[in-house]
């Protein structure tokens, strides 16, 4: 990122069918709070079983994400995070001196954890509407054009012969 561009990259780890419900309340949350790009890391293949058969609606939910802005990268497993009573004083001192990206990684035990929560939410109101929300794709390449939609990754892409023409996701079984 250049200039004095300030940007908000927010990441939504451990998107699976048995969390879908979870994360996709915390993505509606996010849209509440002006946040309308997000990284969104999803664990494709649990147990060697596709999305596409495990969960038809969370592959149209992440087809819709994706039309909307967000990126999805593929998540390699779930993991869990050490929480301590640092953690909300850290989260809130680090908004407040972020340089000019503020980066922010969400979980859908998160919602777990009502403190964290009130943190996230004050951050947010801070943030959010001063900082132009970005994936983590754009912020590694850096030169996305404010305004201009992520470039699809290609983490959960299948050829497209084997997809089903829009979203890439296949309904088949890995070989």
């Amino acid at each position: 990122m250049t200039g004095s561009r300030r940007t908000l990259a927010v990441a939504l780890h451990d998107i699976e069918p048995a969390t879908f419900e979870r994360c996709a309340l915390i993505r509606d949350w996010l849209d509440d709070h002006g946040v309308n790009r997000v990284t969104l890391l999803v664990i494709p293949a649990r147990d060697l079983h596709p999305l596409a058969e495990r969960s038809p609606e969370m592959v149209s939910w992440l087809v819709e994400r994706e039309r909307t802005g967000d990126a999805i990268a593929q998540a390699l497993s779930s993991s869990g995070r050490l929480r301590s009573a640092l953690s909300l004083a850290l989260l809130r001192a680090g908004a407040l001196v972020s340089g000019a990206t503020l980066r922010l990684d969400l979980r859908p035990s998160d919602l777990d954890h009502p403190n964290h929560m009130l943190a996230l939410e004050w951050v947010l109101k801070r943030s959010a509407s001063t900082r132009e929300a970005v994936t983590y794709e754009q912020l590694a390449v850096g030169g996305a054009q404010p305004g201009s939609p992520p470039r699809p990754l290609t983490s959960l892409r299948c050829p497209p012969e084997k997809s089903d023409g829009l979203s890439g996701f296949t309904s088949e079984r890995p070989a």
